[in-house]
Parts: structure tokens; sequence; C-alpha cells
């Protein structure tokens, strides 16, 4: 896009306009599962064919799972995906704060039983965050997907697929995504921050993607909307929640405070726990692992318990 375009869409935030809009742009997913096709490329064909009527996402946050369901989108509706908001037959919920039996009974369903707008089509539900939903919301869904699955595409995206309901999980296509290629994520930063005015060393830029992990929506977030048309000759990131966490007088009562706020995955941060506690305790935390799967705050507490200083 030339950027005397790119900054005159009032309409869209920074975090939109940077979103892949077709599957060219979409980085990742160039791994093969089965055969000699990619992801990638299945994915098109199934946007193309539309022989398909539940679909799976399934990595780390910031990969690209909801860029991708939405270009899908797209090209199985046959409209742009600025416009799918707009079109009628596109319904996107983030799970993780609807996550009740309300939002699958009155919302997905009531959606689902309209037909489409375009003749031949199915209408799309897109769940961000699916493993966010609750268990009851979890099988009342399955009932749906059921009910609807002549007329309705069903798109969950999510980061731990054990939190997922095992009959919505066996009856999904299933694609992962990987934490996006460092190299990649490095050109794709440079580029970004050159049509954002921002004047930084590649040395800076690779902290960056280090320190997010490759997790773009947070780069967007955190770095190229603050710093837009600035000079950046140094950068100092915050300690990270797992930081915070480790190193306060009371881990437990800064877990419980930081959670208040702000959703934190379980298992990445007894991850990163179990990293800063140097290995030590390792069967603690394997244990904690085994905990967080049904439920993140035990799973956590537990964790805490191994953590030495």
């Amino acid at each position: 896009m030339p950027i005397e375009h790119f900054f005159f869409m009032p309409e869209l935030n920074l975090q939109e306009r940077l979103r892949p809009k077709n599957m060219d742009e979409v980085m990742g997913l160039n791994h093969s599962t089965i055969g000699t096709e990619t992801d990638k490329e299945i994915l098109t064909e199934l946007a193309q064919t539309g022989r398909v009527r539940s679909l799976m996402l399934v990595g780390p946050p910031g990969t690209g799972k909801t860029s991708v369901a939405r270009v899908f989108a797209s090209i199985y509706l046959g409209v742009p995906t600025t416009e799918l908001f707009r079109c009628g037959d596109y319904l996107e919920k983030n799970a993780s704060e609807e996550r009740g039996i309300d939002t699958i009974r009155y919302d997905i369903m009531e959606f689902a039983k309209v037909g489409s707008n375009i003749e031949g089509k199915c209408r799309i539900v897109v769940l961000d965050e699916a493993d966010g939903l609750t268990a009851q919301a979890q099988r009342t869904l399955k009932a749906v997907t059921e009910m609807f699955a002549h007329s309705t595409i069903f798109i969950y995206c999510l980061n731990e697929e054990n939190k997922i309901n095992d009959a919505l999980y066996s009856r999904s296509a299933v694609f992962y995504f990987d934490p996006i290629d460092p190299k990649i994520a490095l050109e794709w930063l440079t580029i970004r921050s050159n049509e954002l005015f921002i004047k930084v060393n590649k040395e800076i830029l690779s902290k960056i993607i280090d320190y997010y992990k490759g997790d773009l929506r947070k780069i967007v977030s955190n770095f190229l909307i603050p710093y837009q048309g600035k000079t950046v000759k140094k950068w100092n990131p915050r300690p990270t929640f797992a930081e915070e966490i480790y190193n306060s007088n009371n881990p437990k009562e800064k877990y419980l405070e930081i959670i208040k706020s702000h959703y934190i995955p379980a298992p990445a941060l007894i991850r990163e726990l179990l990293i800063l506690n140097d290995y030590q305790n390792g069967h603690i935390f394997g244990k904690a692992m085994e905990i967080a799967a049904w439920d993140d705050l035990c799973g956590v507490v537990y964790a805490l318990s191994g953590v030495k200083k």
C-alpha cells in the first residue's frame, strides 16, 4: 500500500490496517501437515470451495489466527475483510469476554437461524479465544453447530486446545500456528517502522521481537502505535507479568492483584516462572500444568509454591 494512502483511512485504526487482507499477506502457515500442500494453500482452497463447516485455529497469541479467520471469511463470502462486519453474514465474538451460555443461545443461535444474504453461501461465525468459553457453553455450542451445519461455518481461534470440548475438536479441521519466525518478523517490523516514519536500528527491533516473542499484535500496540514519527535511540521494556510476580515479595498476592485487570494464560505463565526459577522444582511446575488444565488459578498458585529465590 502506498504510504500516502496508508495514513488516510480514519475508519480503521492502525491495528486493523496492519492486518493481512488476503492469504498472500499472511505470515506463517507455510508448513505442510498432510501431503505437499502448505496449510495456507489448504485453507485457501477450503475458503474457495466452502467444503468445511468447522475450523479450529490453534496457536500462541499474536500469530495471526483471527486475521486468517477473517481472510478465510473474505474469500468465501467474496467481500473485502474491511467490509465483513457490514455484510450481514459474518459474526465475530470474543469468547474470553462473553464466556457464558447466553452468548451461544441468544447471539450465535439467533444469527445462525437466518439464512445467508448470498445465494448458495453459508453464514460464518468466528469465536475468538474460544478456549475461554465455559464448559456448559461449549456443550451448548456443540448442539448448535450440529443443528446449523447446513447453513453456518464455525471458526474457533484458541491458544490452548486442551481447554476445548473434545466433541468440538474432533469435528473440526485443525490448523496449528507457530510463533512468527524472528527473521520474517524483523523484516516485517522494519518495513512497518519505515512506513510509520519511526527511526530505529535493527538491533532495537530485534530486541522488541524477542521481548514480545513474535506476538505481532503486542508489537503493534506497544511499539508501532506509540512511536509513530519518532526517533527511538533506546528501548527499555517493562518487566513481564511473570517477572513482576517472581520478583515480588509475595508472588501469590502479586499474581492475584494482576489477574484482576489482565488475562494471563496459565500454561505460558507457569513455563516462564519455571525458567525464572532456574528449572528448580520441576515436578511442582509439572503438576501445576496438570492442575491448570482444569483451573488456571489453582495451577498458578500451586506453581508459585515451588518458587525459590
